[in-house]
């Protein structure tokens, strides 16, 4: 692999080297293993939960999987350190499953929603 990498760097040509396409290769089948296992495991969620609290956090190098990236787009978290409040369902939990090397999650409390509310009012009042 090494080899073709700088024997495209010292011709000078344009394109994608060798290096790319192996780490593409090996990301892509580190995800298919990771999605495998998914489909055995069960994330139990207490009834008392209505509403989960998705964050983006993580930003993985590298090409990202076009499943996670629709998934992504979809929830408004293209960008760093977005957050949204998502409705608990069995179809929001697999969809988080999915994305969950790129995001973290959790249950908030009244709190916390509460508090999270009043600094988005007191924002939108000061623009």
């Amino acid at each position: 692999v090494r080899e073709a990498v700088v024997s495209t760097q010292s011709t000078g040509s344009s394109g994608i080297n060798a290096e790319y396409f192996v780490n593409e290769g090996y990301r892509s089948e580190m995800n298919d293993k990771r999605m495998s296992r998914l489909k055995h495991q069960v994330v139990k969620i207490p009834d008392s939960v209505k509403i989960l609290f998705v964050m983006r956090m993580a930003n993985i190098a590298g090409p990202m999987p076009q499943k996670v990236r629709k998934i992504l787009q979809n929830m408004r978290l293209i960008e760093m350190n977005n957050a949204v409040l998502v409705q608990c369902s069995e179809n929001m939990i697999e969809k988080i499953r999915i994305i969950e090397p790129y995001v973290t999650w959790g249950y908030p409390s009244l709190r916390s929603i509460h508090d999270l509310s009043s600094n988005m009012a007191t924002e939108k009042q000061m623009e």
